[in-house]
């Protein structure tokens, strides 16, 4: 019989950094290796990634990587990951594939940076391979994203089926094709486990098809614009709506354009591969758009990058694109968790630029992801024993558990976790595992990753209440201090009060340091305890700060030794050690 665990390292009560590791009988399959970028809330973290500790620790057990719905929070960390993991295969679509090639390949180009090269393994739909100790075999799901991909992983006590987004769609388009109604072939019905992203659960109570369909909408608004441009802000991995665009021009005889180096090349892609087959469209070089009078340009990107890439066309900053008083400007985004703020912002930004009519998409539009109707369809017809919900708040999870309990499912089977928890399977009978410790990953702003909830709380004191630049040169034998730098960053006004009172404070913890010196320096051999040192030094400017300023800074403290060279006549500087704060 099998001995079956599930592990979330990311995507569990959050909706984006979805990564989860299956574990089947010893091997290990990572489902998804994404990450979050958050919308400037913490000062220097420019990406949040899944604690990899665990899955590093048990490498020799890692069988492959499996993406399914192939977008940026589901991709993302891969270079994180195979870092550490070079040559661990990542298995995906044809189009997947190309997604995240194009996706580094201009990260590379555009950011300088250098990537790990991905050991591909392209699955072909509903043919089984044997990987490890289970047979898993790819499934096309109808979604947003042409080719994203479910996996189910048979095992002696039944098959795991692992779909991270999905509508019921009957419609047998060739780029949104839907293979759900094969899987029970594959399993013969017999399911133990379905782990599923919440989706559209707290937004309709219906099914996804046909609310997610846009072509009236944008087919009115291309309709109506006919004397200027037409702007249409989109997300990179919502091609279905990209698509339906350029149909509609395509058929409408406008120049079209993607605003966008990955998204183009995606486009490309799908072309070149026939999911796009009216050869009527016209396509425009960005440059070239600018002189169109009623072309239609698509902006793409990840949510992230999208917002300030449209900000700076409706500011005049962009290099490119303009918007001018006869054109349009089409919102058609929906609004991504953490980003309200931003996006409020940038909405009104949008409107200041005095295009002829701003647009937004409407609220009766869904994402092509799923509804309460099509879980509860899904469960009725797998009819797994358990269901995980991932991608989703515990909210959501809870609002999917009430909806799927009215089909075929019990409460009881419906498990909700976070991250870190273990559901264990043995024999086909649950049982909660032992949790697995995960502290928090994030990128810095000079690529490398930092551990942990100290460094975070740093960031948010420093946007918070400003820096202050601690750098001391320290003559041992001297027991002081003989030259220093005290540099507030962000945290005073430069008027002449509060300059006189940044200098009062200055000489007072000069002359706290230069008597803690005194007193702990025993010889000029005999080591300093510089941890201790700095987190006094810490103290005292934390002390005087908030008593003169109320503001409580990080102090960032950089500690220079020298030798005694009293008894020669040219004095010069020889540092023997350095100590600064990571």
């Amino acid at each position: 019989m099998a001995k079956i665990s599930f592990l979330g390292l990311g995507g569990l009560d959050e909706k984006e950094k979805s990564c989860y590791a299956l574990t089947i009988n010893g091997d290990i399959y990572i489902l998804n290796c994404g990450l979050v970028t958050p919308p400037g809330a913490s000062l220097g973290i420019k990406k949040i990634i899944p604690d990899f500790s665990w899955i590093i620790s048990n490498r020799s057990a890692i069988k492959g990587i499996f993406i399914g719905t192939p977008k940026y929070s589901n991709f993302a960390a891969l270079p994180y990951l195979l870092k550490a993991l070079p040559n661990v295969p990542v298995y995906v679509s044809d189009i997947g594939a190309s997604i995240i090639a194009n996706y580094f390949k201009h990260r590379m180009y555009a950011y300088h940076e250098q990537f790990t090269k991905i050991n591909f393994r392209i699955m072909t739909p509903l043919r089984q391979e044997h990987i490890g100790n289970a047979i898993v075999t790819a499934i096309r799901i109808s979604n947003y994203l042409p080719k994203s991909y479910g996996y189910v992983f048979n095992t002696q006590d039944g098959a795991i089926i692992f779909i991270d987004e999905f509508m019921v769609n009957p419609n047998r388009n060739a780029a949104f094709e839907d293979q759900i109604f094969q899987i029970n072939y594959i399993t013969k019905g017999k399911n133990l486990l379905l782990i599923t992203s919440v989706g559209n659960v707290s937004k309709n109570n219906g099914f996804t098809n046909p609310s997610h369909r846009v072509v009236n909408f944008f087919n009115n608004i291309i309709n109506e614009n006919r004397e200027g441009k037409t702007y249409i802000a989109c997300q990179d991995y919502d091609m279905y709506k990209i698509l339906s665009i350029a149909n509609i021009c395509a058929i409408k005889s406008r120049p079209f354009t993607i605003y966008s180096h990955t998204t183009s090349k995606t486009f490309d892609d799908l072309r070149h591969k026939q999911y796009f087959k009216n050869q009527k469209l016209l396509t425009l070089p960005e440059k070239e758009m600018m002189n169109s009078k009623n072309g239609i340009v698509v902006i793409a990107g990840s949510p992230h990058k999208l917002i300030s890439k449209v900000e700076k066309i409706v500011t005049g900053e962009d290099p490119i694109m303009k918007i001018n008083p006869e054109d349009y400007f089409v919102y058609a985004i929906e609004t991504t968790p953490g980003y309200e703020k931003n996006e409020a912002i940038l909405f009104d930004q949008i409107v200041r630029s005095n295009p002829k009519k701003v647009i937004r998409l409407s609220k009766d539009i869904l994402l092509a992801s799923p509804s309460t109707e099509d879980h509860k369809f899904l469960i009725d017809l797998l009819r797994p024993q358990y269901a995980i919900p991932v991608n989703g708040l515990y909210m959501n999870f809870v609002e999917y558990r009430n909806a799927v309990i009215q089909s075929y499912i019990s409460k009881n089977n419906v498990i909700l976790l976070t991250n870190g928890e273990v559901v264990e399977l043995n024999s086909g009978v649950y049982q909660k595992g032992k949790s697995v410790k995960l502290q928090l990953q994030f990128v810095n702003a000079t690529g490398t990753i930092d551990t942990g909830s100290a460094s975070l709380f740093e960031r948010d004191q420093m946007k918070e209440h400003g820096a202050i630049m601690v750098s001391l040169l320290i003559n041992k034998a001297q027991k002081c201090v003989v030259r220093y730098s005290f540099e507030p960053l962000g945290v005073v006004n430069h008027d002449p009060e509060s300059t006189a009172l940044v200098n009062e404070i200055n000489q007072t913890c000069l002359k706290l340091i230069n008597e803690y010196l005194e007193k702990n320096i025993v010889s000029q051999s005999a080591p300093l305890d510089t941890r201790e040192f700095k987190y006094y030094i810490k103290k005292i400017f934390s002390k005087w700060y908030d008593k003169k300023f109320t503001k409580k800074p990080l102090v960032v403290t950089s500690l220079i030794f020298q030798k005694d060279q009293s008894n020669q006549s040219d004095k010069q500087e020889e540092n023997i050690t350095v100590e600064d704060d990571d």
